[in-house]
């Protein structure tokens, strides 16, 4: 039994090499970019025309995996100047 994940993939390949419509190959090319991203995130290996893609565009990131840690550092240290100036 093939992995669902890699018949979408397959699947999105075949019908970017049928269409010749600028708009819908955007589309795939990204729906295709995140599907591989997913391949990459789960840890699976990727066929050769699955790394052109990578190699061409490169996998789709996500912002929210940015640290809140600076944030709260910052209030920490203006919470401490307020407590300083009021008292």
């Amino acid at each position: 039994m093939s992995d669902p994940l890699q018949q979408t993939i397959d699947g999105l390949f075949e019908r970017l090499e049928q269409t010749s419509d600028p708009g819908q190959v955007s589309q795939l090319g990204h729906a295709l970019r995140i599907q591989i991203s997913h391949k990459v995130k789960k840890g699976l290996p990727l066929s050769p025309r699955e790394r052109s893609v990578i190699a061409a565009r490169g996998v789709m990131r996500s912002g929210k995996r940015r640290s809140s840690t600076p944030w709260f550092l910052l209030i920490v240290a203006l919470g401490a100047l307020a407590a300083l100036w009021w008292w």
